[in-house]
Protein backbone atom coordinates (compact mmCIF):
# COMPACT_ATOMS: atom_id res chain seq x y z
CA UNK A 1 0.00 0.00 0.00
CA UNK A 2 1.32 3.69 -1.14
CA UNK A 3 -0.10 5.51 2.09
CA UNK A 4 -1.16 4.79 5.39
CA UNK A 5 -2.69 6.05 8.04
CA UNK A 6 -0.96 7.63 10.75
CA UNK A 7 -2.82 9.17 13.30
CA UNK A 8 -6.74 10.77 13.67
CA UNK A 9 -7.44 12.82 15.79
CA UNK A 10 -10.68 15.01 16.76
CA UNK A 11 -9.82 18.52 17.49
CA UNK A 12 -11.05 20.18 21.16
CA UNK A 13 -13.58 22.07 19.15
CA UNK A 14 -15.48 18.47 18.15
CA UNK A 15 -15.80 20.26 14.61
CA UNK A 16 -12.68 19.21 12.98
CA UNK A 17 -10.58 16.12 12.51
CA UNK A 18 -6.73 16.10 11.43
CA UNK A 19 -6.11 12.94 9.29
CA UNK A 20 -2.06 12.15 8.73
CA UNK A 21 -1.05 9.80 6.09
CA UNK A 22 2.24 8.68 4.94
CA UNK A 23 2.94 8.86 1.46
CA UNK A 24 6.18 7.77 -0.38
CA UNK A 25 8.34 10.75 -1.46
CA UNK A 26 8.41 9.42 -5.16
CA UNK A 27 4.57 9.95 -5.11
CA UNK A 28 4.27 13.51 -3.15
CA UNK A 29 4.59 15.17 -7.03
CA UNK A 30 1.53 12.90 -8.21
CA UNK A 31 -0.83 15.05 -5.69
CA UNK A 32 0.81 18.01 -5.49
CA UNK A 33 0.37 18.11 -9.55
CA UNK A 34 1.90 21.20 -11.42
CA UNK A 35 2.62 24.30 -9.82
CA UNK A 36 0.24 22.81 -6.99
CA UNK A 37 -2.69 22.70 -9.00
CA UNK A 38 -3.99 18.80 -8.02
CA UNK A 39 -3.71 20.34 -4.18
CA UNK A 40 -5.47 23.37 -4.45
CA UNK A 41 -8.46 21.19 -6.38
CA UNK A 42 -8.36 18.39 -4.33
CA UNK A 43 -8.91 20.94 -1.11
CA UNK A 44 -11.68 23.18 -3.00
CA UNK A 45 -13.52 19.63 -3.65
CA UNK A 46 -13.41 18.53 -0.35
CA UNK A 47 -13.09 21.82 1.87
CA UNK A 48 -10.53 19.88 3.77
CA UNK A 49 -7.09 22.01 4.11
CA UNK A 50 -4.24 19.32 2.85
CA UNK A 51 -0.86 19.84 3.82
CA UNK A 52 2.59 18.04 2.99
CA UNK A 53 5.55 18.22 4.83
CA UNK A 54 8.57 19.85 3.13
CA UNK A 55 11.03 18.84 0.76
CA UNK A 56 13.48 16.32 2.66
CA UNK A 57 11.05 16.29 5.89
CA UNK A 58 10.22 12.28 6.50
CA UNK A 59 8.86 10.16 8.70
CA UNK A 60 11.76 9.26 10.92
CA UNK A 61 12.96 5.98 9.42
CA UNK A 62 11.20 6.16 6.29
CA UNK A 63 11.13 8.25 3.10
CA UNK A 64 7.67 9.11 3.54
CA UNK A 65 6.41 12.94 3.52
CA UNK A 66 3.94 13.23 5.83
CA UNK A 67 0.41 14.52 4.73
CA UNK A 68 -1.90 16.46 7.09
CA UNK A 69 -5.30 16.82 6.55
CA UNK A 70 -7.84 18.78 8.50
CA UNK A 71 -11.28 19.49 8.29
CA UNK A 72 -14.85 18.30 9.53
CA UNK A 73 -14.96 14.35 9.16
CA UNK A 74 -16.76 14.15 5.51
CA UNK A 75 -13.91 16.85 4.26
CA UNK A 76 -11.30 14.39 6.03
CA UNK A 77 -12.82 11.32 4.38
CA UNK A 78 -12.98 12.84 1.20
CA UNK A 79 -9.71 14.11 0.94
CA UNK A 80 -8.08 10.81 2.49
CA UNK A 81 -9.72 9.01 -0.48
CA UNK A 82 -8.73 11.42 -3.66
CA UNK A 83 -5.30 10.89 -2.33
CA UNK A 84 -5.25 7.15 -1.69
CA UNK A 85 -7.10 7.03 -5.03
CA UNK A 86 -4.70 9.38 -6.90
CA UNK A 87 -2.01 7.29 -5.77
CA UNK A 88 -3.15 4.27 -6.55
CA UNK A 89 -3.83 5.51 -10.01
CA UNK A 90 -0.49 6.51 -10.52
CA UNK A 91 1.40 3.42 -9.04
CA UNK A 92 -0.65 1.49 -11.83
CA UNK A 93 0.55 4.26 -15.00
CA UNK A 94 3.88 3.74 -13.47
CA UNK A 95 4.02 -0.08 -13.11
CA UNK A 96 2.84 -0.66 -16.96
CA UNK A 97 5.52 2.13 -18.21
CA UNK A 98 8.22 2.29 -15.72
CA UNK A 99 11.30 3.61 -17.90
CA UNK A 100 8.80 7.00 -18.14
CA UNK A 101 9.45 7.36 -14.93
CA UNK A 102 13.08 7.41 -14.58
CA UNK A 103 14.65 10.53 -13.19
CA UNK A 104 16.29 12.62 -15.30
CA UNK A 105 17.57 16.36 -15.07
CA UNK A 106 14.69 18.09 -16.71
CA UNK A 107 12.03 16.16 -15.01
CA UNK A 108 9.83 18.53 -13.08
CA UNK A 109 8.78 15.91 -10.76
CA UNK A 110 5.01 16.62 -12.07
CA UNK A 111 3.34 12.96 -12.53
CA UNK A 112 -0.14 14.32 -12.98
CA UNK A 113 -2.24 12.93 -15.92
CA UNK A 114 -5.48 13.23 -14.02
CA UNK A 115 -8.18 15.55 -13.26
CA UNK A 116 -10.18 15.60 -10.59
CA UNK A 117 -12.17 18.72 -10.94
CA UNK A 118 -15.06 16.45 -12.85
CA UNK A 119 -15.08 13.95 -9.65
CA UNK A 120 -18.10 13.65 -8.20
CA UNK A 121 -18.17 12.51 -4.44
CA UNK A 122 -20.80 11.08 -2.58
CA UNK A 123 -19.60 11.86 0.89
CA UNK A 124 -22.31 9.88 3.90
CA UNK A 125 -21.95 11.29 6.99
Amino acid sequence: MASSLLATEKLADGAKDVVEIAVPENLVGAILGKGGKTLVEYQELTGARIQISKKGEFIPGTRNRKVTITGSPAATQAAQYLISQRITYEQGVRATNPQKFVSSPFDDGDQSKLNWSTAKLQIQG
